[in-house]
């Protein structure tokens, strides 16, 4: 992987964790914001780069596949995570991750960076999911 490559993918994914530091700092009494924020990004980032490997990606379809990306959001919001009402701080967060995440893929470069930041987008979302159900539990 170029340094180019790594600066990049790096940059993505310290940013994500700034931002999720962020949204602790602001709203300390809901720690499961993080988690859907996390969430949203993991899940964006691991999806497109998917995608991405096996297609002629243009920042169109990085632009759709977004915002089918958040589609899904808010269908896993209305359902499969719905734990009461739909709740729209919730879904803001998880598309602002998606948002973000979907950025490294404008500057995509090698097959190796593109495995790194499908791994990188597993680990926000594994993180999300404990952030949420684990903090949120407690």
């Amino acid at each position: 992987m170029s340094r180019r490559d790594a600066a990049a993918l790096l940059g993505c994914i310290a940013t994500l964790s700034a931002v999720i530091v962020a949204i602790r700092l602001a709203f300390p009494s809901h720690p499961d914001y993080m988690g859907h924020f996390s969430a949203g990004a993991g899940a964006t980032m691991a999806f497109l780069v998917t995608v991405v490997a096996f297609t002629q990606w243009t920042p169109h379809l990085v632009a759709g596949l977004l915002l089918l990306c958040v589609g899904m959001g808010v269908g896993t919001e209305a359902t499969i995570f719905r734990l009461a009402a739909f709740d729209r701080m919730d879904f803001a967060l998880q598309s602002a991750g998606a948002a973000l995440a979907a950025m490294v893929l404008l500057t995509m470069g090698t097959p190796l960076r593109n495995a790194l930041a499908f791994l990188a987008g597993m680990g926000f979302l594994f993180l999300g999911f404990i952030l949420v159900f684990g903090v949120a539990g407690a």
